[in-house]
């Protein structure tokens, strides 16, 4: 009974994770029934003392035990509990604060609360993944959210009527429920859009793609379960088409963090690389070697700096950049003023509209542009959390990006856990990146993804090689 509710979990979770890039509710659906079928299968299970399962499905008493091996192996899942931890410590201290407990608990939960499943979710991965057949499960629901991401975004390019509006029957006609996709350009009688896939904002779908190229890239590659030369070649033109939604998408910060993670992939590789190699090369060959690669760097760095900067300079400039000075300023004087336990979960827009409202006072030219900023989130995903939780949950935030840095093997290689967890990690550490002026962390379709695939490659760069078909 308990291994059968520990694999309809495992089921579940899968189907989950298949529906992330098609439907947040289906997603949700399947998560509450991983996290009910699982919850059951742990409360059933009786485990002998010291034993822990962590690649195989029979451990022994020989194994380290199950706290030391758990945390050295998990220690960025742990980091994002201290970060959950300190959002509702916050939420708590502010209803206090306000004595209005109920209704802070209750925006807390329709903001950065409603998160905490969605980590709980990971966790279940992270056990479930443990298991080889389990992981397997996992990563062909990873590879199939991937390709329908890809699919989907290539879908929207050529569909001036969002994909998901169509599908729940709003139809062709436009209007204020059907919201018309902007056009990117037109090619004779052909007009392409800034596609958003089957999601609702051009936002989500550019953090999904950032988190499902390196599942792609892996799959063509042939390390992703995928063997076969037609499987391989079709993936290849899954990622293709992918990056081509991406950059109609248009989004900048994932655009930027998509180049610097495969930027940090590239020069993680050859750091692991040169270092294997630099133990067979002779000096002579070793040192030509990088001097030719650091004459390399500047040639293309002086080529950026003197042709690249009109490209830069398109894609810089945007009539929605004035939001981001006011939305900044806001959160870090929300930060001043509550610099430990923060503003509390759920309160960020309340606050900056406070503070906001008194600026004004003595600044009242600027009404327009407070006025038309945001102030649901800081657009930034330190910020956010520094405002919203405090200095604590700031650090913790900081800790846990810091982790998943750790987590790249640049000593030591193993290619076989390069080829199966680096991609991922370095996907992630994008995120972080993109996070630098906007709030991926607190977008519900973005954050359980995002748990998702850390816990898997976590598993993925600790266990052994998985056999493919």
């Amino acid at each position: 009974m308990n291994r059968r509710l520990d694999e309809a979990s495992a089921v579940a979770a899968t189907a989950a994770i298949c529906c992330m890039a098609v439907s947040i509710s289906f997603t949700q659906i399947f998560l509450w029934l991983a996290l009910l079928l699982g919850g059951a299968a742990m409360a059933l299970r009786r485990q002998a003392p010291g034993t822990v399962a962590v690649a195989d499905r029979q451990t022994k008493n020989t194994r380290a035990p199950a706290y030391r091996l758990w945390f050295s192996e998990a220690i960025p899942l742990c980091f994002g509990a201290a970060l959950y931890l300190f959002l509702i410590f916050s939420a708590l201290f502010a209803g206090l604060r306000q004595e209005a407990l109920p209704e802070v608990l209750r925006h807390a939960w329709r903001q950065e609360w409603t998160d905490i499943p969605l980590y709980l979710f990971g966790l279940l991965v992270y056990r479930h993944a443990s298991d080889p057949v389990q992981r397997r499960w996992l990563m062909w629901g990873a590879l199939v959210f991937a390709a329908l991401t890809a699919l989907s975004g290539f879908a929207g390019l050529f569909s001036e009527y969002r994909l998901a509006r169509l599908a729940t029957g709003h139809g062709f006609s436009p209007s204020a429920h059907n919201r018309p996709q902007h056009p990117l350009l037109t090619l004779g009688p052909l007009t392409v859009y800034r596609t958003i896939g089957l999601m609702n904002t051009r936002l989500t779908f550019a953090g999904l793609a950032m988190l499902a190229w390196p599942i792609l890239a892996m799959g063509g590659a042939g390390v992703w379960l995928l063997r076969r030369t037609a499987a391989r070649l079709f993936c290849t033109t899954l990622l293709l088409l992918l990056l081509l939604a991406l950059a109609a998408n248009g989004t900048r910060s994932a655009l930027i963090g998509t180049m610097s993670a495969i930027a940090l992939l590239a020069c993680a590789l050859f750091i692991a690389i040169w270092r294997n190699l630099s133990l067979r090369l002779p000096g002579y060959w070793r040192n030509t070697l990088a001097v030719g690669i650091v004459v390399a760097s500047l040639g293309c760095a002086t080529w950026l700096w003197l042709e690249g900067g009109e490209f830069a300079h398109s894609i810089s400039l945007r009539h929605t950049d004035f939001y981001r000075p006011i939305i900044w300023r806001g959160a870090g004087q929300a930060i001043l003023d509550h610099p430990w336990t923060g503003v509390g979960a759920g309160q960020f827009e309340a606050t900056a509209w406070r503070w906001r409202n008194a600026y004004l006072l003595l600044h009242p030219q600027l009404l327009y542009y407070f006025q038309n900023s945001p102030a649901m989130h800081a657009h930034n995903d330190l910020l956010h959390f520094s405002a919203v939780g405090g200095i604590s949950a700031g650090l913790a935030f900081l800790f846990l990006c810091a982790s998943i840095a750790a987590q790249l093997p640049l000593t030591g290689l193993v290619v076989e856990q390069w080829r199966r967890a680096a991609p991922l990690l370095a996907a992630l550490l994008g995120v972080f990146l993109a996070g630098l002026a906007q709030c991926y962390m607190l977008d519900d379709e973005n954050v359980v993804v995002f748990w998702s695939l850390c816990a898997l490659a976590l598993r993925l760069r600790s266990t052994s090689s998985i056999s493919a078909d």
